[in-house]
């Protein structure tokens, strides 16, 4: 009885030393596999802890306008509505409806400047039967903050962008004409500035300068960065890339090219890039010496804040979508789906 006793004791130690050193194995072969995003995510501090919600709103499209430090915004819904919020008081405010209308829906795109708004919408009164279905056509409109009264472009006239606090800079396309442009917002003159021979262009307009991207007909090819002269007038190229996603103005001095796996901040006044190392930027504003940047999403949103002299990097995880990301002053705004919240900078 004893030796069985004995056996089984035995046989129980030899299985704990073997389940013991399967841990082990485990253990040391997950720490030598490289971490996932989600792996990171799953261990960064929360935003919602350094960020303040200051106002409860679904938001659909959205705006801020630094020179007067308002944050513009529309929500889905009918009818098309436009509000605005004043970001004086960083604790927030109230909001005030600037525009409504029931003629138009869906406001979208929406983009502004110090006297004057753009943006996409619905056109309720002109519909198109297409088989059975009643479409209604999406237009772009822009309207005077001071008389809000929208008026459209010409059809022709897309991927509009605002180029100051009067004028909008534009890529004209139709069966005849293919050049970028400007409109002025008070008298609806537009103005011829280049002709190109792109059909798909997207426009990065900049402290009163005009660069553009070509983007690619084809898979593979190269996309081509330009920089608009008004006085030639031309365009030089400044660079090429065969795996350019997208590229935004960051700020008066930065543009933020986003590639197939990092980002690259291009900085104009010395015509130097920086490559932002290991990070794919979205979403990215600068402040001082450092640069906020919303990575692209896995299942959690990442907002990082990097040091652009050492790339020292702080990291939050966010379980709501980041829209876009505002700078006013020393306050850091976070534009989500669900609101807008001040971020804690300190």
């Amino acid at each position: 009885m004893n030796k069985v006793k004995i056996i089984i004791v035995a046989l129980i130690a030899v299985l704990l030393m073997a389940l013991i050193a399967l841990a082990v194995f485990w253990l040391r072969a997950k720490k030598s596999q490289p971490q996932t995003p989600n792996d990171i995510v799953d261990v960064l501090p929360n935003l919602s802890d350094s960020a303040k919600k200051i106002f409860d709103e679904q938001i659909n499209s959205y705006c801020i306008d630094n020179s007067q430090n308002t944050f513009y915004f529309s929500t889905n819904g009918e009818p098309a509505k436009i509000q605005k919020l004043a970001l004086d008081n960083p604790a927030g405010g109230q909001a005030e409806t600037i525009f409504v209308s029931d003629k138009i829906n869906y406001v979208s795109n929406l983009q502004c400047s110090r006297n004057f708004l753009l943006f996409e919408a619905q056109d309720l009164g002109s519909p198109e039967q297409i088989g059975d279905n009643v479409i209604y056509p999406s237009k772009s409109y822009y309207l005077s903050i001071l008389s809000p009264q929208p008026r459209k472009f010409n059809d022709s006239i897309e991927n509009k962008k605002i180029l100051d606090q009067d004028q909008a800079v534009f890529h004209y396309l139709d069966e005849k004409n293919n050049y970028l442009g400007k409109i002025n917002f008070a008298t609806g003159e537009t103005q011829k500035i280049i002709d190109t021979e792109f059909d798909f262009i997207e426009l990065l307009p900049v402290a009163n300068q005009l660069f553009f991207y070509s983007v690619p007909s084809e898979a593979g090819s190269f996309t081509h960065i330009y920089r608009v002269d008004e006085k030639q007038p031309a365009a030089s190229q400044i660079d090429q890339f065969d795996d350019l996603v997208s590229a935004a103005v960051v700020d008066s001095d930065h543009l933020l090219l986003v590639r197939s796996n990092t980002s690259s901040l291009y900085q104009i006044s010395n015509q130097k890039f920086t490559d932002i190392n290991n990070h794919t930027c979205q979403i990215a504003k600068k402040y001082n010496d450092w640069l906020y940047c919303v990575d692209q999403p896995t299942e959690k949103f990442t907002l990082a804040q990097i040091n652009l002299s050492d790339q020292q990097t702080n990291q939050y995880q966010f379980n709501k979508q980041i829209l876009s990301i505002g700078i006013i002053g020393d306050n850091i705004y976070i534009v989500a789906i669900d609101g807008l919240y001040l971020f804690n900078n300190n």
